[in-house]
């Protein structure tokens, strides 16, 4: 009895005290002693939680020490209340069975804290490996989103794999050279890809291929098959023959019949500084003297004027589309111009218009002056010619063969129609200083001047 006094709180006494059916009355002296040992288990239980805190603060090998501690004194109990001694009644026996068990309940409970607390240090530590499993899954992220970021595709050139950071693909694998490409026939020149000359290699600075010969750059340019560079750097070209040469830089030679033209660059736009003299079926000259008289096919003053065409003709279509409006959906029309060379829209002549005037601030509507050519005109028409277009007055023609206006009036087609007979000119004459848009019927004949392409 003693013993359970030791080991029993207060509420397990007082159960025992409840089942008054179950158990043999006790005398107020047992029940004071009792109480007694019960205040003095609630203190020593109480150490004792406070004891085991540290003990689970510890190593997991002091735990497993604690543990086979309390179960050899649990063990020990256990006999020592199993053991009743001499004198005491069956009562009493009974009474001791119960409390034993009222014991084990409560070591079970204490097992249980036990446990549970162990538990709750398990999932702390889980806790702990959670994160760290969070960081290694974020880890494992990071490398596989550094990975999909490289690119691993394969490009296949021809069935050959290339790089296409060092390479391209041109229907044969090919090396990038910086701003140019390279193959077999290629080399790499400062960083640019330039075509071997024969299997040669060359000074690409200085030299080109020309046909299969290394030639030296005239004036650090380049020049074509039948033209030559002259002493001073200037490339020069023959028009048809040995004799009629003439410079690259400010002529052009058109091959149709072997005429020779001067150009002028003005503005963005680069301009035939002559009228057109190109003989087409339908193409007019004016006769050898007199402001008016009668059109001629060939020779007359063409050499001086050019030719005068109508707006079929020159747009080169048929007859029919002086009457009717013709389909001209092309942005840069050739006409009757030379190759690379082409019929300029109405706007093409507003530009130019527009750009000789912005030049001088004082200058309204003076582009015509600025244009003309300094002589050929009639009385006080002449121009000052600053941009080199040499505009010469060479009338106009009319259906019945006539012409009129020379000296006077200079007229140059557009390709622009305005209706199904009119199209659109630029009129310049010898009483003002205009270069003005006009519209005429499409059967007579002006002048005409072409574009570079």
């Amino acid at each position: 009895m003693n013993c359970f006094k030791r080991i029993l709180p207060a509420s397990i006494l007082a159960l025992f005290l409840s089942c008054a059916g179950d158990f043999k009355e006790i005398t107020d002296e047992e029940r004071q002693a009792l109480a007694s040992s019960s205040s003095d288990i609630g203190m020593s239980s109480s150490d004792s939680g406070s004891s085991s805190s540290e003990e689970q603060s510890s190593s997991s090998e002091e735990q497993s020490s604690s543990s086979e501690e309390q179960s050899s004194s649990s063990a020990s109990e256990e006999a020592s209340s199993s053991s009743v001694e001499p004198g005491i009644s069956s009562s009493e026996q009974v009474s001791s069975a119960s409390i034993e068990q009222s014991s084990s309940s409560e070591e079970l409970s204490s097992s249980s804290a036990s446990e549970e607390a162990s538990s709750s240090s398990v999932e702390v530590s889980s806790g702990d490996s959670g994160s760290s499993s969070s960081e290694e899954q974020s880890s494992s992220s990071a490398e596989q989103s550094s990975s999909s970021s490289s690119d691993e595709s394969v490009y296949l050139c021809d069935g050959e794999e290339y790089d296409p950071n060092m390479e391209n693909c041109e229907g044969i694998k090919v090396v990038i050279c910086k701003n140019g490409v390279y193959a077999a026939n290629y080399f790499c020149y400062n960083g640019f890809g330039y075509e071997k000359c024969d299997g040669k290699t060359y000074d690409a600075e200085a030299q080109f291929c020309l046909g299969n010969g290394i030639k030296n750059k005239c004036g650090g340019k380049k020049y074509d098959a039948g033209q030559f560079c002259s002493g001073n750097g200037i490339i020069f070209g023959s028009c048809g023959g040995p004799s009629n040469f003439y410079n690259t830089e400010s002529q052009l030679c058109d091959s149709r019949d072997n005429t020779i033209y001067p150009f002028v660059k003005i503005g963005d736009q680069t301009w035939m500084a002559e009228n057109l003299n190109y003989a087409t079926a339908g193409s007019k000259c004016v006769e050898a003297s007199g402001a008016s008289g009668t059109l001629i096919d060939n020779g007359g003053r063409c050499g001086t004027y050019g030719r005068l065409y109508n707006w079929a003709t020159a747009m080169n279509l048929e007859q029919s589309c002086n009457s009717t409006h013709c389909a001209t959906s092309q942005a840069k029309y050739r006409g009757v111009c030379p190759d690379g060379w082409h019929f300029p829209s109405n706007d093409e002549w507003t530009t130019l218009q527009n750009y000789v005037e912005e030049q001088e601030v004082s200058c309204s509507n003076c582009a015509g002056t600025k244009l003309k050519a300094a002589s050929g005109w009639n009385g006080n028409g002449n121009g000052t010619d600053d941009f080199g277009f040499s505009a010469l007055p060479g009338g106009y023609g009319a259906d019945n063969n006539t012409f009129g206006g020379i000296g006077g009036n200079g007229r140059w087609w557009s390709s622009t129609q305005s209706n199904n007979n009119s199209s659109y000119l630029r009129h310049m004459n010898d009483n003002n200083n205009h270069a003005n848009s006009f519209t005429n019927y499409k059967v007579n004949l002006f002048s005409v001047r072409c574009l570079l392409d």
